[in-house]
């Protein structure tokens, strides 16, 4: 299931790196309006790590207990490859629309699927040695790191809209 929720979430950041800009012409969105909404979003997902707010709707939750393969839906999206991941993949590539760029940020996106399935993989022994409170402390300072990460990324929004 690891290697599934991998190869989606590279699939899904490689098309948003080769066609997201298309998604923002065809709906007339602007890059700053974008980078706006994508800080959001990113700080929102950060800041809820921070305060231990649960990632997924009741609804969610129920229905992926009761599913056989959970890769897709809800690890691939949107837990790992959301709407924040999108939004920042859409906005590298419209900063560097040449094809060997965007090509190089899908391989990116690639890169980052091999890296959570060596996490996902790997990550039973880690969490059962870590504990919840050990899990619990790691989970808020990478809160804290997504939640700044997101502020720059309202922040540029702002300076490109002002610009």
């Amino acid at each position: 299931m690891a290697l599934r929720t991998a190869l989606y979430v590279a699939i899904i950041l490689a098309v948003f790196a080769l066609l997201g800009s298309l998604v923002l012409e065809a709906f007339g969105i602007t890059l700053p309006a974008l980078q706006l909404a994508g800080g959001v979003v990113v700080a929102h997902s950060g800041f809820g790590m921070i305060t231990a707010s649960p990632r997924l709707t009741d609804g969610e939750r129920d229905h992926a207990v009761s599913k056989d393969d959970v890769s897709f839906s809800p690890m691939a999206v949107p837990l790992i490859a959301g709407p924040g991941a999108m939004g920042v993949v859409i906005a590298l590539a419209s900063r560097h629309p040449a094809l060997a760029d965007r090509a190089w940020i899908a391989v990116g996106g690639v890169l980052i699927g091999g890296l959570f399935a060596a996490c996902l993989a790997l990550g039973a022994p880690l969490v059962r040695r870590l504990g919840p409170t050990g899990v619990g402390a790691i989970t808020r300072i990478m809160g804290f790191l997504i939640l700044a990460i997101g502020a720059e990324l309202v922040l540029h929004g702002v300076r490109s809209g002002l610009a």
